[in-house]
């Protein structure tokens, strides 16, 4: 059994803020967010698509609201190319990297959300204010993705999967988070990054608290203890009037991103966090 760093634990503790609803996949690409935020949303910003768009697809259904979409890897010609690469290589490599059926479940996905009216895509690899652009990647500022009136009052969300890149955007970028209403962050390589890890929650708290914290069990326990991949759901607290905080993770709604082994679960004490993952 893998102890849990009682203090990092701590650090990521989240809050019941009211009712939540989990949107996207049943799996990995699901999220829970409180009611009492999303219902005020009309801009929707993501970053990072992984060729799974269930979140944005389920938010559209819901509230009929603009979406956003930035990712430097989906395209056509990339699509093209990974399902040629597929049939060429599945006779000699029978990793799922190289299923036929995976280029074409891809392919229809990303279709489909290039078709849909709300979604504006771009396909573009989304760097930190101050860094060089590249035109062969056709890369954008992150500070040049965000329009000013969805700011007006807090009906802009964002939702960050860009591998590691997270913690670069947080620490260099102009916006104004605390305009968002919800912040959904993947955070990687945390046991790596974990000096701004702190940081960056520690600025959030200011404004936001955490309605949901979920440990992706994609990733290894650091001997620390520090999960290397946390989802976190950051709501503003003028959707959190009334919190208490919640006593284990994670939340009934959440479900383990990796089908195959079992979800990472942990136990706060009265007085002193303590728990282990299973």
């Amino acid at each position: 059994m893998i102890r849990l760093n009682s203090e990092f634990m701590d650090v990521i503790r989240p809050f019941n803020i009211g009712e939540s609803i989990r949107l996207g996949s049943d799996y990995d690409g699901g999220y829970c967010v409180p009611v009492s935020a999303i219902s005020k949303l009309r801009f929707f910003y993501s970053y990072g698509y992984g060729y799974n768009f269930k979140f944005e697809e389920n938010l559209i259904d819901l509230l009929n609201i603009s979406v956003f979409l930035y990712d430097d890897e989906a395209s056509t010609r990339q699509l093209f190319r990974q399902l040629l690469m597929s049939l060429l290589f599945r006779p000699f490599c029978k990793s799922s990297k190289y299923a036929p059926r995976k280029a074409l479940k891809n392919f229809s996905n990303y279709r489909k959300m290039i078709k849909n009216k709300k979604i504006f895509y771009s396909n573009s690899k989304v760097v930190p204010l101050g860094s060089r652009l590249e035109r062969n990647n056709k890369s954008i500022i992150f500070d040049e993705t965000i329009n000013a009136p969805s700011f007006e009052h807090l009906t802009a969300a964002i939702k960050m999967d860009i591998e590691g890149a997270e913690y670069e955007i947080f620490d260099r970028s102009a916006v104004n988070f605390d305009k968002f209403a919800i912040i959904i962050v993947e955070f990687h390589d945390i046991n790596r990054n974990l000096e701004v890890f702190n940081k960056i929650v520690d600025n959030l708290s200011h404004h936001f608290v955490i309605s949901n914290a979920h440990i992706n069990n994609y990733g290894p326990i650091s001997d620390a203890g520090v999960p290397s991949i946390i989802e976190l759901v950051f709501v503003n607290k003028v959707f959190a009037r009334n919190y208490s905080n919640v006593s284990s993770i994670p939340s009934p709604l959440d479900r383990p991103c990796c089908i195959y082994k079992p979800e990472i679960h942990y136990v706060y004490d009265k007085n002193r966090s303590s728990g282990a993952a299973e």
